[in-house]
């Protein structure tokens, strides 16, 4: 590796830049290129430490302000590498919220999916974690609701609703009123199925054992003496 940009004269045997960087602007965009060669990587997979452990700690310094991205961004411009792409996204990249919407909707795109039905995993997979746990508590409600708060997602329409949400006990009237409203059904006539498939089902289970008349209960949408005829039409279910 240091002998073919020693060949070429663009650094010392310390790895300070040479006259050539500072004076040929594509000597600089080459020296990354052939480092993307002799390491055989995808330029999305440098990372600062590829550049130090092969002497080109004074290119990616000096010329590019430690910014890897700036590297691969000036020597792969028609690969059009967006900065959450790399290894290491650029310092403080997401503390702009503008950059963060950006991220999330490249990864819906990317995905093909509705943004209700994003995912931890999709985060982690496309390389977008450190932004999902650093700045949306690990919260794909919380990122997706910022991208796009013009569909006004509700956290129980998630694939996954946040850690703790339905401990609260107006949260899961606030669920149960939302699913009444939305299917414009009769509460006593609410059913199972209906919970099961508007993305309520692990509500219904772990906080009134499956019965829709519990459910219905708390949030004041039926009295008890509803309970008789709920039962009636198998819709109670397990209220003992």
């Amino acid at each position: 590796m240091y002998g073919w940009f020693a060949k070429k004269g663009w650094l010392t045997k310390r790895g300070k830049p040479r006259a050539q960087w500072a004076q040929n602007p594509d000597a600089k965009a080459e020296s990354v290129r052939q480092l993307v060669v002799a390491l055989k990587k995808d330029p999305r997979d440098l990372e600062f430490n590829d550049f130090h452990f092969n002497y080109l700690s004074g290119l990616i310094s000096n010329y590019y302000n430690g910014s890897v991205y700036a590297a691969v961004s000036d020597a792969f411009p028609e690969l059009n590498i967006l900065p959450w792409e790399l290894m290491q996204t650029p310092r403080g990249f997401y503390e702009s919220k503008e950059n963060r919407i950006a991220a999330v909707k490249w990864l819906v795109e990317k995905l093909g999916k509705d943004p209700r039905d994003i995912t931890v995993e999709d985060f982690h997979s496309n390389r977008l974690g450190g932004l999902l746990l650093r700045n949306y508590n690990d919260s794909p409600y919380a990122a997706v609701s910022e991208a796009f708060p013009e569909l006004n997602i509700h956290p129980w329409e998630m694939l996954s609703t946040p850690r703790g949400f339905n401990e609260s006990k107006e949260n899961r009237i606030a669920a149960v009123k939302w699913l009444v409203e939305k299917l414009g059904k009769d509460p006593r006539d609410i059913t199972v199925e209906d919970f099961r498939s508007n993305r309520l089902g692990g509500l219904l289970n772990a906080y009134y054992r499956d019965s829709p008349y519990l459910a219905l209960l708390e949030a004041g949408l039926v009295t008890q003496a509803d309970e008789a005829y709920m039962k009636s039409r198998g819709l109670k279910r397990a209220t003992a």
